[in-house]
């Protein structure tokens, strides 16, 4: 099974309570580990270099995704400190 925060934030975009690129920010965070640091530095490259690189997330973006991964997180008992380290769910104790 996969992670039910993934679930929650696909769930939520279904619904229009989230914005597709909070949503992506979210599964990329649990789903691979990529830190919000990391997620932060991500850029699209615009061909031929005349233009600057655009980053993929705005830090509001990326402010709401962490929020939600918080809140999510609290819902269903999950550690997401020790979550997003291992790259997979860990029930808090």
């Amino acid at each position: 099974l996969g992670d039910p925060r993934i679930a929650d934030a696909l769930e939520c975009l279904s619904r229009g309570m989230l914005s597709q690129k909070v949503a992506q920010a979210v599964s990329w965070h649990l789903s691979s580990g990529r830190t919000w640091d990391q997620l932060a530095a991500e850029v699209i490259e615009m061909a031929g270099g005349a233009d600057p690189d655009v980053h993929v997330f705005s830090p509001v973006e990326l402010v709401a995704a962490r929020r939600f991964v918080d809140e999510a997180s609290r819902r269903h008992a999950i550690d997401p400190v020790a979550s997003s380290a291992a790259g997979s769910p860990s029930v808090a104790p």
